[in-house]
């Protein structure tokens, strides 16, 4: 499996969730987010290792294809400033990751993420090793005027072995 590599915007408030390529079978725990108060909860599967760090939670797989960062989006109140929002969002998760030749998709769609109705764009790009990347990128609101951002990655030569993986913890995300 390849590992991507990329710098971090320490300025975010961010959990990185890697996940693995094998199936989502069991469950460990669930790790709510944010840790303080926290508004959804995800599923984890037993093999991952769950660490809390400067107020983000880290999930990390043995083997890892896929990169998932949920943040607070403190600029976005409402759905209006949902939509305008993704585009440049995706751009951002993009740049953190330091992909090459990152193109956006201009195509914004309703997306149901859990419990909750959000709204997803995605774009691709090259990552540091050279290996074409996709991500997914889904803004959602489990509370009035509160936004998350939730951002899948993958290489384009995992993104079968990793789509069952994928969601699955989308549909993980549930209400705390």
């Amino acid at each position: 499996m390849h590992q991507f590599h990329g710098g971090w915007r320490t300025s975010a408030i961010f959990a990185l969730l890697t996940l693995a390529t094998s199936s989502f079978g069991e469950f460990n725990e669930t790790v709510a987010y944010p840790e303080k108060d926290p508004l959804f909860a995800v599923e984890v599967p037993k093999e991952w290792q769950v660490k809390h760090e400067d107020g983000a939670i880290r999930l990390s797989a043995p083997q890892s294809a896929i990169f998932l960062i949920q943040q607070v989006s403190a600029n976005v109140k409402d759905e209006e400033t949902a939509r305008e929002a993704v585009l440049s969002l995706a751009d951002a998760q993009g740049k953190n990751f330091d992909l090459k030749n990152a193109q956006i998709s201009t195509h914004i769609r309703d997306f149901t993420i859990g419990e909750y109705k959000g709204l997803l764009t995605d774009g691709q790009g090259i990552d540091s090793a050279g290996y074409e990347t996709f991500w997914q990128v889904v803004l959602f609101s489990p509370k009035e005027g509160k936004y998350f951002l939730l951002t899948s990655m993958w290489t384009k030569r995992d993104t079968e072995a990793t789509e069952a993986d994928r969601r699955t913890l989308f549909n993980s995300v549930k209400s705390r």
